[in-house]
């Protein structure tokens, strides 16, 4: 069942940035919530805490395309490397002003948006040396099948670590551990110079440069992107949902093994898409995995007792990585190869966006009306990436 898997790693130089690739990319999903719990716990205020990880948020959001494609044109390496340092230095300083009682609260804003911005798109550098390295080629098909499944790990385990550390060890531990996992695996995808794409600015032409197409130009990555803001908001809201549910049930201990289940179901679910040849067109899968996501989620709101939720979580995690990885197909299909890095960026963003919207949103709710009712937000989510990707369908063909 995995020898598609085995093939691909045989590729030369693709271990090589496969590892250090993963690690590199937990922040986009441990930031968001790691800001809500170390806000939250020291202020008390999911209200605020909601509102300073937005702002991380959309400060990603902004800058993950601009990232990917200064690095489609100047290199991989000259843009990652700076930016891991002005992210280490600006998401310490967060820390620090969320735990100190005399640094005023406007303080966190500006540098939740240095810290934000300057987040490292490591993930789509990944698919991106994919591209180069497999080509157009049945490999490449499985690269991103392993890409988004390592995505779809990271979306779901990174929040249960992020919750785990800021609970059970000191409130600012999930963030610091981002911050940790970031530089350390970005550092060694730098290092990994045999599978690093050229630059536009050094592989091209004058001409050729000017003419390449931005991926922001390409009106099906605007479908792509507002789904992926839904499915984001899905993502963020279970996640806060789970564990104020898991608190209400006086078993906070449990609620990263209520994220493990969701983790799991991902998993699974992504890693067995990867070795099926399909036979319905991507733009369709996708379509299913979001309708199914929504369905899925109707459990979560009825669950009274910790193994309903359990399963409920299970039910949707089942549907997450299908959606990912259809979603990032249709990025390869509609963009062009020399902006792939910006599209693939575009939906990071747009996910990373997502979660912290439904976080920000659901903090609230969660403070007036409790997790089960809360927890409709995500039935709603699921709902619109769906209507979206059908009413956009005709923009998603190439």
């Amino acid at each position: 069942m995995l020898a598609p898997y085995r093939s691909l790693l045989s590729l030369p130089g693709a271990r090589g940035f496969v590892v250090p690739g993963l690690i590199g990319r937990f922040p986009l999903s441990m930031l968001g919530l790691g800001t809500v719990l170390v806000v939250s716990l020291e202020t008390g205020s999911y209200t605020l805490a909601g509102s300073v990880s937005g702002t991380l948020a959309v400060a990603t959001a902004l800058a993950g395309p601009m990232t990917g494609s200064l690095a489609d044109r100047w290199g991989q390496r000259r843009v990652l490397l700076p930016l891991l340092g002005i992210f280490g230095v600006a998401t310490g300083a967060l820390v620090a002003a969320a735990m100190t009682d005399e640094a005023p609260t406007w303080l966190l804003f500006p540098l939740a948006v240095v810290s934000g911005a300057a987040v490292p798109q490591i993930g789509s550098m990944a698919r991106r040396r994919w591209k180069m390295l497999a080509g157009g080629s049945v490999r490449f098909d499985t690269a991103l099948s392993l890409e988004s499944v390592l995505d779809a790990g990271v979306f779901v385990i990174g929040p249960v670590l992020a919750a785990f550390l800021a609970t059970s060890v000191w409130p600012g531990a999930g963030v610091v551990a981002a911050v940790t996992l970031a530089v350390l695996g970005g550092v060694l995808f730098a290092a990994q110079h045999g599978t690093e794409p050229p630059g536009r600015s050094g592989a091209a032409t004058g001409c050729e440069r000017r003419t390449a197409t931005p991926a922001y130009r390409v009106r099906g990555l605007w479908v792509l992107v507002a789904a992926h803001v839904m499915m984001g908001v899905c993502f963020g809201t279970t996640d806060l949902c789970v564990i104020a549910f898991a608190q209400r049930e006086g078993h906070s201990a449990l609620a990263g093994v209520l994220l493990a289940t969701f983790a799991t179901g991902s998993v699974i679910a992504g890693i067995v898409y990867g070795v099926v040849r399909w036979r319905a067109p991507v733009r369709l899968r996708f379509l299913l995995a979001l309708m199914a996501m929504a369905a899925a989620s109707v459990p979560l709101v009825l669950a009274s007792t910790i193994p309903v939720m359990a399963a409920g979580a299970l039910l949707v995690g089942l549907a997450v990585s299908p959606a990912l990885i259809a979603g990032t197909g249709l990025v390869e299909l509609l963009v062009p190869t020399e902006s792939l890095t910006e599209g693939f960026a575009w939906l990071a963003a747009a996910v990373g966006i997502g979660i912290a919207l439904g976080s920000a949103v659901a903090g609230g709710l969660i403070d007036t009306y409790g997790p089960n009712p809360t927890l409709l937000l995500t039935t709603c989510a699921g709902l619109t990436a769906s209507t979206i990707a059908g009413a956009g369908r005709r923009w998603l063909a190439r």
